[in-house]
């Protein structure tokens, strides 16, 4: 790794070596845990479905208006996404394949997903529980009122 410059403590430091790089990082890694797992922890159910719908058939839409429908072969958590075996369609409503695709997050208005993700495991949880989040808001105190009154 280079050497790094950096602030803590108010104070400049001086260039770091590669080992006292790895070092902090560890460190870091230890006080915060693994960056990597705390985005996968902290995904929403959207990016969880997403996840869900690889290996199926997809389309997309680009905020451009192009559409993409294939086989979604890998999704990011930033929505970042591969296509293999791809039908597009331009603006204009003329189609082409395409072998293998890979679109930005950021990019995407908004992808179909197959209807048999409904059935997917994460939602059997959500009715097992009785539907809705938890502490979100007046709504869900409202449900879980509701819900007391029926068990009565």
């Amino acid at each position: 790794m280079s050497a790094l410059l950096g602030r803590r403590g108010g104070q400049r430091q001086r260039p770091l070596s590669g080992e006292r790089v790895e070092q902090e990082l560890e460190e870091d890694i230890k006080r915060l845990g693994d960056p990597a797992l705390h985005a996968k922890m902290t995904s929403g159910i959207p990016l969880k479905l997403l996840h869900e719908a690889e290996g199926h058939i997809v389309t997309c839409e680009l905020n451009t208006g192009e559409m993409y429908r294939g086989k979604l072969m890998e999704a990011e958590d930033n929505m970042n996404s591969q296509f293999v075996n791809i039908t597009y369609t331009d603006r204009s409503n003329r189609t082409s394949h395409l072998d293998s695709v890979y679109i930005r997050g950021s990019k995407i208005r908004f992808m179909v997903l197959p209807d048999m993700l409904k059935n997917a495991p994460m939602f059997k949880n959500m009715k097992r529980t009785g539907g809705g989040a938890v502490g979100r808001g007046k709504s869900a105190i409202l449900r879980a009122q509701a819900a007391s009154k029926g068990k009565k």
